[in-house]
């Protein structure tokens, strides 16, 4: 077994996360381990922590990611390749060099460059015929993700939001976002949001004026065309729902609705690029359609929808691939 192996020459911890059809964890660390076996180990190898994510590219190729921890420094690789067969022999040729760096000036060295801090752009590797893991020899292999059809995930967060000028000058709220992502370029959302209760009164007259209140949802529509060492996206808009005013200040019996219609746009980072818990960060302007006054009689008006009302949102992430 690999965990044997490796606590002779270096403990690893392996994370694989790769879409459905491609090598599984179980069949990298065998062909790791028999990468080992075939050019030596190193007795007194630096412990590695390895986080592989593979993803399908729009041009129907495969991307790993792999992010290597060894001695305190962290380095990271892209390789791309036309299968998500020939991308996990390539990350196995290099988490087995990342082991025993040592290997590649020995005789029959692995086929890799030594790891550099980082890469600028991702190295594409030939096919990778030989990848036949020991673990699936004499067994049918699911076939591969079709190369026609992008690799889906999903997303779910949830935390608070703030606004500016919708139900007040600065109202806070709860905001839930879920996202269906389509490969690595584009995702469509469904935001809800809830504003409760806040004060607007009348310019001179701060002892009267309206309570209101803000419930909606928004589908997004984001894309992600920048490669960034955070996730970045631009989003497209439209959210819809409805705010109530109820008048404070005797001897006023105020009570108003009005619809909300407002299209947007907005830019959302997420800090780690990938990872199943992530934190995320959005700013939205979004541009209301009508602009309601609320107005109480021989008072004035106590609230007026802006031209533009700006809102930030900070989320909590669970990432699912």
């Amino acid at each position: 077994m690999l965990r044997a192996r490796a606590e002779e020459s270096a403990p690893v911890t392996l994370a694989w996360s790769a879409p459905a059809g491609c090598p599984d964890e179980t069949a990298l660390r065998s062909r790791i381990e028999q990468l080992r076996g075939e050019h030596g180990t190193a007795p007194h190898a630096t412990p590695l922590e390895v986080r592989a994510f593979v993803t399908l590219l729009p041009d129907a190729t495969f991307r790993a990611q792999l992010d290597l921890v060894q001695g305190g420094s962290e380095r990271s690789r892209v390789l791309e390749a036309p299968t998500c067969t020939d991308v996990t022999e390539a990350s196995a040729v290099v988490i087995a060099l990342a082991i025993a760096p040592d290997a590649e000036n020995a005789s029959g060295a692995l086929p890799m460059p030594p790891l550099e801090p980082a890469l600028a752009s991702p190295i594409t590797l030939p096919p990778a015929a030989a990848f036949t893991p020991a673990a699936d020899r004499g067994v049918t292999r699911r076939p591969e993700a079709s190369h026609g059809t992008a690799a889906l995930g999903i997303d779910a967060s949830a935390g608070p939001a703030m606004d500016f000028g919708a139900t007040a000058s600065v109202a806070l709220g709860a905001t839930v976002l879920g996202r269906l992502r389509v490969g690595r370029l584009v995702s469509f959302g469904l935001r809800g949001s809830f504003f409760p209760s806040h004060a607007s009164t009348v310019p001179l007259e701060p002892s009267q004026g309206v309570d209101i209140w803000l419930a909606a949802v928004a589908p997004l529509a984001c894309v992600s065309p920048v490669e960034l060492p955070f996730e970045l996206d631009g989003c497209a808009e439209f959210e819809a729902g409805y705010l109530h005013a109820s008048g404070f200040g005797p001897p006023l019996r105020y009570q108003e609705g009005a619809p909300w219609l407002a299209p947007g746009a907005g830019l959302s980072a997420a800090f780690p690029k990938r990872g199943r818990v992530r934190s995320r960060v959005s700013g939205d302007l979004l541009f209301p359609l009508n602009h309601t006054e609320f107005v109480l009689t021989n008072v004035g008006v106590a609230h007026q929808l802006p031209v533009v009302a700006p809102r930030v949102g900070l989320y909590l992430e669970l990432a699912f691939p």
